[in-house]
């Protein structure tokens, strides 16, 4: 019988080696671009996770020494802040944080684009208004 109990204990501890070892893929959204001028906080994200899980509340900061990515937390009684969610493994929280960044970075892009984009409209539109009032004869 010993022989079998080591070998469910073997069985197990390979099965939980491989649960640590990868990585479900998650998908990140950036919820909301926040103002700069107000907050250091720059976005609000979420990630689902495997498909299976969300996680709310991941934030985009500007620290002195470049972007980073804040975790859920909620406040104790003594002023602390204590994370609801963190990625157990430092390549979980790497790839994480990447993904996050990444994420921020392509819908800053996106609405940078669609400002100027917008913006070029509006000179087209004063453009176009000034045109149309050249033709008419001052009486």
């Amino acid at each position: 019988m010993p022989t079998t109990k080591t070998k469910t204990n073997t069985q197990t501890a390979e099965a939980e080696n491989k649960q640590q070892n990868s990585i479900p893929p998650f998908k990140v959204t950036i919820n909301r671009i926040m103002n700069p001028e107000k907050s250091h906080v720059k976005a609000i994200a979420s990630m689902s996770i495997g498909g299976a899980f969300a996680v709310h509340g991941l934030k985009v900061i500007e620290g002195q020494n470049g972007d980073f990515v804040s975790m859920p937390s909620t406040k104790s009684p003594d002023g602390k802040y204590n994370d609801t969610f963190h990625p157990i493994s430092a390549e979980a929280r790497t790839q994480m944080i990447d993904a996050v960044l990444q994420a921020y970075e392509q819908k800053f892009a996106e609405q940078e684009q669609d400002q100027e984009q917008s913006g070029e409209q509006e000179d087209m539109d004063e453009e176009t208004d000034l045109s149309e009032n050249s033709g008419m004869s001052m009486q």
